[in-house]
């Protein structure tokens, strides 16, 4: 597949013509769990506090919650075992 186009436009498939990405299309409304209900794993959940720390022009929570997450990773691909939120407290 080959897509021609831009990502803040749309984008089509050169071969078939088939839409590949249009910002005019109509969006599906995404919903989730209240985060007292996600899994420590949850992408919302894990995000959360670096999405409010940009929502709130609050780079430096942002920063130090993306932080939080990095070195988290970086344990558990080493030697940590156990939840990864309970390691972000």
């Amino acid at each position: 597949m080959v897509i021609e186009g831009t990502w803040h436009t749309s984008s089509k498939d050169v071969h078939t013509g088939a839409v590949f990405h249009d910002i005019m299309s109509p969006k599906e409304e995404v919903t989730v769990a209240p985060i007292e209900e996600q899994g420590e794993w949850e992408s919302t959940k894990l995000w959360f506090g670096v999405a409010m720390g940009i929502r709130e022009d609050d780079f430096e929570t942002a920063a130090t919650f993306k932080g939080k997450i990095e070195v988290c990773f970086r344990r558990l691909r080493g030697s940590c075992f156990g939840g990864l939120i309970s390691l972000l407290s």
